[in-house]
């Protein structure tokens, strides 16, 4: 009888968990099954940058990094420049204390002409990457899949979020 309780009890523990929503965590959440993670050992550098790369898995071409925001990754200012535009597919959220509360990342889509911080976007938590940007997509109005479609981004607060990576 005390087998059987214990049992059922491990079982509701694991449907529970499983029915739990993954969006917290600090490691991707998208891991596609048998890819090595790339990503963490990045976790020690750049301390308090957004950081971006051109293919999955933080590899490939490093487009930059980022302490303060940038308003238009496709312009000729700021830390991302020109062809940086549109080409991310991870990207990792370095970001440190902040004492206004600036330690999460807003990604937006369509900077060009004027429209930085206004269209869709999603946000990465702090300490938080994102392995495959594919298997996101922008919310506040914007919608469309994330990867190779980030345009700029600004550092938030908590409250400035409600479309999550």
């Amino acid at each position: 009888m005390k087998r059987t309780r214990i049992a059922l009890a491990a079982t509701a523990v694991a449907l529970l968990t499983a029915a739990l929503p993954s969006g917290t965590a600090v490691a991707d959440s998208s891991r596609e099954a048998g890819v090595v993670d790339t990503c963490s050992p990045y976790r020690t550098q750049w301390a308090g940058a957004v950081i971006a790369w051109e293919d999955t898995w933080c590899t490939g071409s490093l487009l930059g990094t980022a302490l303060g925001n940038d308003a238009n990754w496709g312009d000729a200012s700021g830390p991302f420049q020109g062809s940086d535009n549109n080409r991310a597919s991870s990207v990792m959220n370095n970001g440190l204390s902040d004492p206004n509360g600036l330690v999460h990342v807003a990604f937006y889509r369509d900077a060009g002409g004027g429209d930085a911080w206004r269209n869709g976007y999603a946000c990465l938590r702090q300490g938080q990457f994102v392995g495959n940007l594919a298997l996101r997509v922008f919310g506040g109005g914007g919608g469309g899949e994330v990867a190779d479609a980030i345009s700029s981004h600004q550092w938030v607060t908590t409250g400035a979020c409600s479309s999550w990576m």
